[in-house]
């Protein structure tokens, strides 16, 4: 039984089946692992959110992190080194146990964690091209040393008649970051709002790289099932938007191959009902959300403990071109 919790701690975000599931169903004998394909966890510090009476800061989170297993993206390089020294200083530690009793192990490693970097659309504009041009230059030189492991969260945003006028420059950065996941077969996390048309126009050269992530996904189903046709390395992450009642977002999970299926936080954004903020611990509440909705579907998994399988099959697929290398 040690050597099967060890397992679970090292593969992901591990609690025992009453912890995570409360209500829901699930098999006797077996515990849950929680993958969480989308969140970004230097934020998460600096949001200084409080969950269950405890601060969301460095050690709160230093406290937690080691049971976490997922993708935390990074819009600056800033950003990215600072998420990759507070990995580091959390593998470096003794591993201490749910009962607060250290074995002088440490079982989480920077494998648990894939500390991906990507240029937002957010963060292009004429203005910044100079920035810009240099975050792809040490994108490319990150990605020859092996050093990022994702590209993302990149892609497109037409939110505002603002964001619309910089499509071609979206155009442009976004072209530019499919060329290091290319080149150095790396899965992209994409963000894409108002904009799904774009998605299909480069759709053949999306469906050329190892794996694609549709992050919070606003379309429809019908978008997404064509694009899960057309692009056939394709998976698509729900989170917030089921909380907040997104019909879109519900018949996604009704409608789309189980195996396409992934789940995410966005933490410390896309906060559930009366929170400032989410934190990576809430994707067990975006789990038990998600299987509500699945579980009425005909080929829904039979037992919670089985949804959780199917994801952790899915997480471990969109990221397989990574599994095998040295992280």
């Amino acid at each position: 039984m040690l050597e099967k919790n060890k397992k679970n701690y090292a593969d992901g975000l591990f609690f025992t089946k009453n912890e995570a599931i409360n209500s829901v169903e699930a098999e006797t004998d077996n515990s849950c692992i929680f993958y969480d394909a989308h969140f970004h966890l230097y934020h998460c510090i600096d949001a200084g959110d409080k969950a269950d009476g405890k601060n969301n800061d460095a050690e709160y989170i230093r406290s937690y992190i080691k049971k976490i297993h997922g993708i935390s993206c990074s819009q600056t390089f800033s950003e990215w080194e600072q998420n990759r020294n507070f990995i580091q200083s959390v593998e470096s530690s003794n591993f201490t146990t749910d009962k607060g009793i250290s074995d002088g192990t440490n079982l989480f490693t920077n494998k648990n964690i894939i500390n991906a970097a990507g240029l937002h659309p957010y963060d292009i504009s004429a203005e910044k091209t100079d920035e810009c041009d240099a975050f792809i230059q040490r994108l490319f030189t990150e990605c020859e040393k092996e050093n990022i492991h994702a590209i993302g969260e990149t892609g497109f945003d037409f939110f505002t008649n603002e964001l619309k006028l910089q499509e071609d420059l979206q155009d442009k950065y976004f072209l530019l970051q499919l060329e290091p996941a290319q080149k150095y077969n790396l899965p992209l996390i994409i963000h894409c709002r108002k904009a799904v048309h774009k998605i299909f126009q480069h759709s053949a050269k999306l469906a050329n790289l190892p794996s694609v992530l549709m992050h919070s996904f606003l379309g429809n189903s019908t978008e997404a099932l064509n694009l899960a046709k057309k692009i056939h390395c394709c998976y698509f992450s729900f989170g917030g938007l089921l909380f907040r009642g997104s019909k879109k977002a519900q018949e996604c999970l009704m409608t789309l191959p189980l195996e396409k299926i992934l789940l995410e936080t966005d933490a410390p954004y896309q906060p559930q009902k009366n929170r400032t903020y989410s934190t990576p611990q809430d994707i067990i509440t975006v789990y038990k959300k998600a299987y509500e909705i699945i579980r009425t579907r005909d080929d829904a998994p039979k037992t919670f403990y089985d949804f959780t399988m199917q994801i952790e099959k899915n997480y471990k697929a969109f990221t397989k071109s990574i599994q095998t290398a040295a992280l």
